[in-house]
């Protein structure tokens, strides 16, 4: 297990309930450690095992979405 530290892009992201949503979305997949949001800067700070997920399963997860847009 070796734990990564990312920064994922978000587009899309206004407010509170889009910053949670975001959250939600990350912290349900598998492997996640940790997610967080920053609405400001439109990112998310992410620690995930890589073992379990990657980076490309996660901005998947968040354009799977259909409102946000990973990068």
């Amino acid at each position: 297990m070796a734990q990564v530290k990312s920064t994922i892009n978000v587009q899309g992201m206004t407010c509170g309930h889009c910053k949670k949503a975001v959250e939600n979305i990350l912290r349900n997949e598998k492997g996640v450690l940790k997610a967080d949001i920053v609405l400001e800067n439109a990112e998310a700070l992410v620690t995930f095992d890589d073992a379990q997920t990657s980076l490309e399963i996660l901005k998947k997860a968040i354009n799977d979405s259909g409102i946000y847009k990973a990068s």
